[in-house]
């Protein structure tokens, strides 16, 4: 047996039910930071994931799924030769997260053509629903800057708790594993040998936690496809494919970041009891 795993499986063996459920607290905060963080690009509507930020002016038609190429390429030019229109860019169906549509028109009206504009893309027979911007200016389905607002600071403190939990959970596993460490540093033996056993523990706690991350997230993926009117699609990102894959890399990513910043804290730490032995 090589000397990593035999000094990794003591450690774990060391493992008391105060520092394990520090350690699993641990976990769960970097779950719960990576959802935090989830939220800004879940809560975003299909138009802004697939091209720009709807502004007051700017509608999202949704086009008919029976509806031939011909037909959308006809339509699209017409809006595209129409004075009231300023611009009009087409959303592939992959990019809405939609089964029950053949792609949207997201159409910016000229200054006051909006009313005009929309009332003939909701009577026009090839589209089967048209959102806009609620009365307020907003985004149907987005965050409010108040609650961006929070989930920033949330996400913050989130992360802070998370290795001050992390911290004590680990100190008190070295603590538990005081007595193999001291003979060790005596022995002369590499500190590497002591040291990346407890980086790969702190590494381990975000790779767990990014993969319940990324299965819960596949999970409601999943069920926002299958069922279009439940409550969980009030986050319309999740029924984009290309969102959630983009979410599940960045967020598994920042987990492994922070399983990092655990595993250095450890580290940190054996080397501060290596070079006092009696602490």
């Amino acid at each position: 047996m090589s000397t990593f795993l035999y000094v990794f499986r003591e450690l774990l063996g060391s493992i008391k039910p105060r520092g394990a459920m520090l350690l699993l607290l641990t976990g769960v905060l970097i779950f719960a930071a990576l959802g935090a963080f989830s939220a800004f690009f879940l809560f975003q509507t299909p138009a802004a994931l697939g091209s720009s930020p709807l502004t007051g002016e700017e509608f999202v038609a949704y086009l008919d799924p029976q509806l031939t190429t011909l037909q959308i390429e006809a339509l699209y030019a017409a809006l595209r030769a129409d004075p009231s229109v300023a611009r009009i860019d087409y959303l592939l169906p992959q990019e809405l997260g939609r089964r029950d549509a053949s792609g949207a028109l997201l159409v910016q009206p000229v200054e006051g053509a909006a009313e005009a504009v929309f009332a003939q893309l909701d009577s026009s027979g090839a589209v089967f629903r048209v959102d806009r911007p609620t009365a307020s200016g907003g985004i149907p389905g987005a965050l409010s800057p108040s609650a961006r607002t929070g989930l920033l600071v949330g996400l913050l403190v989130g992360i802070a708790v998370c290795l001050i939990v992390a911290r004590f959970g680990l100190k008190d596993l070295l603590q538990a594993f005081d007595g193999q460490l001291r003979m060790m540093h005596l022995a002369g033996v590499d500190e590497a040998a002591y040291s990346v056993p407890v980086l790969v523990a702190g590494i381990s706690c975000g790779l767990i936690a990014s993969a319940a991350f990324i299965a819960v997230l596949y999970a409601f993926h999943l069920a926002a496809v299958s069922n279009p009117t439940s409550v969980i699609t009030l986050a319309p990102g999740l029924r984009s494919a290309g969102c959630v894959r983009r979410i599940a890399a960045l967020g598994g990513a920042i987990g492994v970041g922070l399983g990092l910043l655990v595993g250095g804290l450890g580290v940190g730490l054996v080397f501060r009891r290596g070079q006092k032995p009696g602490s």
